[in-house]
């Protein structure tokens, strides 16, 4: 399975697949090298000047950096209730992997490629926003390949080209741009009426690709399930919000409660934006019906697209919002996308090295509480699907049901905060190595080849000033009751992180605990 880096909210997922009969090594071969471009300069990408595709797009002097990761596997079905939420966790474009001389002809190398992508994406899915196939040739003869004009496609790197390296960069920079361009219409989807009222009718909206001639490309899912009522509970302002009758903690998982009343309409009126300044409010450019949840999605695709400074602006925007609407899931989204943001803009920048004063306060502290505050405002966070049946378990609620999605974001803000913790622990304090590390899917490099000892362990904790204590009770929070709401390949998933952490921080008897579980659930998933 892929991993995940601290700063996955701002990297570009560019899924790697295979297409045709290509050799295993060919493959690994090429994806290696495209791999190697994590990240691109935004002065790399060529600017599309067209009102329907410029408004993420760089200018031609923007300083700082599109971060890339290349997984090789798409997320699971179940995780589609995040496609609004976290369109950071979906593959946003694709990039198949051919081997010419494996296929007869380019027609049929991009008829394997339409068949793989319509396998791995079924008809309707939002994403990919945009898609290429390398066929890549090998050997020392010169290219008899003939490529038709209408294959857009298709890319031939032919075997006596020079760099190759160089090229496929410049290929990954014009796809990126696609994405970039793409954004805007996502954009323009979530703020016209139909995408306002969407956004606010669910905890998790969805949105699916539309093939409608005209308009924009984005529509949204207008699927409820079959409950008899919504939940209200007061927030102290005079106005009702959407609550389900479970009680997220972290001690006590769900906890059901009798309470039923309202209509889902009320939970599209809980939701609307509080008055702000609207002068302010049209020169940033978003329609006056806004609420804090398209802010903050529009903030997302800033921070995808590099924009790190327009992020910004925009999470300020929203959190005002969405605090005053206890619309928590998504506060808790906001705070975690500034702390990334402000993370880039320090690695970028190049500074991080401080000097601190005797009883100062550490540089990475203020951003260790706010992650802190994210993990709670997750375990607060109440689902609005309920099961229908007094005596329903969990086991009732569909697998993209809310239950499962919550549980999942707890989870990942956890770990979250323990991998931030990690890396300033492992770079022995507040610096460049410890935002390389945020950014990186890879091993800390202190444990890249070797196992550090006991004396070389108790340095990292005094240098960085984080006692391995203290980075192990972050990591356990991710375990308790609402584990058992995950489906079982993300439970594999966080139980290897945590035991791999557990090991990172030498609790050997903490990490075979943990093992055990995941040895559990591996055969559950078996039998």
């Amino acid at each position: 399975m892929d991993g995940t880096s601290f700063a996955s909210l701002a990297q570009v997922r560019i899924l790697l697949i295979p297409v045709g009969n290509i050799h295993k090594a060919t493959f690994e071969k090429w994806a290696d090298v495209i791999r190697s471009f994590d990240h691109i300069r935004l002065d790399e990408i060529t600017p599309d000047t067209s009102e329907d595709k410029s408004r993420f797009m760089p200018t031609p002097m923007s300083a700082g950096y599109l971060h890339l990761t290349f997984p090789t596997h798409p997320p699971p079905s179940w995780h589609a209730s995040f496609s609004l939420f976290r369109p950071s966790h979906f593959p946003l474009g694709l990039i198949g992997i051919a081997d010419c001389c494996a296929s007869p002809s380019p027609q049929a190398t991009v008829s394997a490629f339409s068949s793989t992508l319509a396998e791995y994406f079924p008809k309707g899915s939002a994403y990919p926003l945009a898609s290429r196939c390398y066929a890549f040739e090998d050997g020392d003869e010169p290219s008899n390949v003939n490529l038709p004009t209408n294959l857009n496609q298709l890319v031939v790197i032919p075997s006596v080209m020079g760099n190759k390296k160089m090229y496929i960069g410049t290929l990954i920079s014009e796809l990126c741009g696609e994405i970039l361009g793409a954004f805007t219409g996502l954009a323009k989807a979530l703020e016209s009426p139909t995408g306002l009222e969407a956004l606010n009718s669910r905890l998790l909206p969805q949105i699916a690709y539309s093939d409608e001639p005209e308009g924009v490309p984005f529509s949204f899912e207008s699927r409820t399930w079959d409950v008899p009522s919504t939940i209200q509970v007061p927030n102290g302002s005079g106005v009702e919000t959407p609550r389900n009758s479970g009680d997220f903690s972290q001690s006590n998982g769900l906890r059901p409660t009798p309470k039923r009343s309202g209509t889902t309409s009320s939970a599209r009126s809980s939701l609307a934006p509080a008055p702000v300044n609207t002068k302010k409010r049209i020169s940033i450019g978003l329609a006056s019906g806004a609420s804090g949840r398209a802010y903050k999605l529009v903030a997302d695709l800033f921070l995808l697209a590099g924009r790190t400074s327009d992020a910004v602006q925009w999470y300020m925007e929203s959190l005002p919002l969405l605090k005053g609407t206890q619309d928590v899931i998504w506060q808790a989204s906001a705070i975690e996308g500034m702390c990334v943001a402000e993370i880039l803009d320090t690695w970028s920048s190049g500074d991080g090295a401080q000097t601190i004063p005797p009883g100062g306060k550490q540089p990475w502290a203020d951003m260790s509480d706010r992650l802190n505050q994210v993990v709670s405002l997750y375990a607060k966070a109440t689902p609005s699907i309920t099961p229908i049946a007094p005596n329903s378990t969990a086991q009732d609620i569909p697998f993209d049901g809310e239950l499962t999605a919550l549980s999942f974001l707890y989870c990942q803000s956890v770990l979250r905060h323990s991998q931030f913790l990690l890396a300033v622990w492992t770079a022995r304090g507040w610096g460049k190595m410890a935002f390389e590390t945020m950014l990186s899917p890879d091993l800390p490099p202190i444990f890249a080849q070797t196992t550090p000892t006991e004396a070389i362990l108790s340095h990292m904790s005094s240098a960085s000033s984080i006692p391995r204590s203290t980075i192990a009770n972050v990591i356990n929070q991710a375990h308790g009751p609402h584990l058992m709401h995950l489906q079982s390949q993300d439970r594999l998933q966080v139980l290897n992180t945590m035991a791999a952490m557990y090991s990172f921080l030498g609790f050997k008897r903490k990490e075979v605990y943990v093992l055990r579980e995941v040895l559990a659930v591996a055969m559950d998933m078996l039998v």
